[in-house]
């Protein structure tokens, strides 16, 4: 079983919260920016920690977020494959993809 998250425990409720909407603000990513904030902040957080919680909290707000009127995750990600294949120009399976996690990233930054 992998190592559950310290951060939720170390961090006061302020902080968690502007972490998250930084985490979401940047759609999950830029976790070196992330930890250097923390830092700043007073707190001591590896990108390691710091990415097992980011995994976490984000399924958690796809998970929150969908609904029998919406569709599943894989769902989505079908969907917005086939919406990248009718609006791309490239032949490339990469590009393709890469379009689509574009797509995907839209769809939950919503």
């Amino acid at each position: 079983m992998g190592r559950s998250s310290s951060i939720h425990h170390k961090l006061p409720l302020p902080i968690l919260e502007q972490l998250h909407n930084r985490l979401i603000g940047t759609q999950f990513g830029q976790y070196e920016d992330h930890v250097t904030w923390l830092s700043e902040q007073g707190f001591d957080v590896s990108k390691s920690a710091l990415h097992r919680y980011a995994v976490t909290y984000e399924a958690k707000i796809r998970c929150n977020q969908e609904s029998d009127d919406e569709p599943s995750a894989i769902e989505a990600r079908l969907r917005c494959l086939e919406v990248a294949s009718k609006l791309g120009s490239s032949d490339s399976s990469k590009a393709l993809i890469k379009n689509a996690e574009e797509l995907l990233k839209w769809l939950y930054s919503r």
